[in-house]
């Protein structure tokens, strides 16, 4: 069941590069303030969430689960701010909500490998 969520975190840390690379070139074509901090807010947050999906694929991998939930409710909270940040209209709202779908996925398909929680990522 591993190679499930493995699969799932590396598709998601995919689609983070992805939409990373899509900000940087919108924020380097110039934007007025507001929109240019909203993006350059989400660049950092998609760090966060590409390092915490990092991490749960070396959980997996090493079979090391203690702290694959916090990373998956992390990840899930970084692209979710994101989100939040966007307004409709603007460039990749349609990405990052396919991105929190995608790190929300990855983040439920742990109850195949370490269970349920009583707190939802």
């Amino acid at each position: 069941m591993t190679v499930y969520a493995v699969a799932a975190a590396n598709r998601a840390t995919k689609r983070y590069d992805d939409t990373v690379y899509e900000m940087a070139k919108i924020v380097s074509g110039g934007l007025p303030g507001d929109e240019r901090a909203a993006y350059l807010s989400c660049t950092n947050r998609y760090a966060t969430a590409r390092l915490q999906m990092v991490a749960v694929v070396s959980d997996m991998n090493g079979c090391q689960f203690a702290q694959t939930m916090r990373e998956y409710v992390e990840a899930v909270a970084a692209v979710n701010t994101c989100g939040e940040k966007l307004s409709p209209g603007w460039p990749l709202v349609a990405d990052v909500a396919g991105d929190l779908d995608v790190t929300t996925v990855a983040a439920n398909l742990r109850a195949l490998v370490i269970g349920r929680s009583t707190s939802k990522p």
